[in-house]
């Protein structure tokens, strides 16, 4: 599904001028393309597993050494903790909006006003809304369902940030 890059209404592989909003579709050169929610999944699947190896330090460091609150390891443990914390926070303004699972699907996160790739400054409000919403309104089965109810795909997070998924490549008119 083709969405216009002003206003995210469904737009035709043919058309020049939007529906909704009458912007004209020939000056940007493209049309933005959803990501495939399985894409999405898988790359979720990968960074997930990224985030659960950079644990195991600080994991090891905790239960490996029988530590104290005043030892070493005790902080080495806090430290490492900070590399998976970091991860889910950075993840997507990594190279080109893009995560490692992200990468490896040939997806990435957009900023939809201007079209650039995500920032870390944005992508670490991203994961700090999608920590907060999921923690106190779990949000995460209704951030599934609208990938597949909303013609452009876009979570809740998304619609707050005005980021969207979307594949790698543009597709060029």
């Amino acid at each position: 599904m083709r969405v216009c890059p002003l206003c995210n209404a469904s737009v035709e592989p043919q058309d020049r001028f939007c529906s909704q909003c009458g912007f004209d579709l020939s000056k940007t050169g493209f049309a933005i393309e959803k990501a495939p929610f399985g894409k999405r999944f898988v790359a979720a699947l990968i960074d997930l597993i990224i985030i659960s190896a950079l644990c195991v330090p600080s994991i090891g460091s905790f239960n490996y050494f029988n530590v104290k609150e005043d030892d070493l390891f005790f902080v080495l443990g806090w430290v490492f903790l900070l590399m998976p914390l970091t991860y889910f926070f950075i993840k997507d303004g990594l190279g080109e909006g893009q995560s490692w699972g992200k990468k490896m699907m040939n997806i990435k996160v957009i900023h939809i006003p201007d079209l650039a790739d995500c920032s870390f400054g944005l992508s670490t409000v991203r994961g700090l809304l999608r920590l907060f919403l999921n923690l106190f309104f779990p949000v995460l089965f209704a951030e599934i369902v609208m990938i597949f109810v909303m013609p452009e795909g876009r979570t809740v997070i998304d619609r707050i940030m005005g980021t969207m998924v979307v594949r790698r490549e543009f597709d060029m008119w």
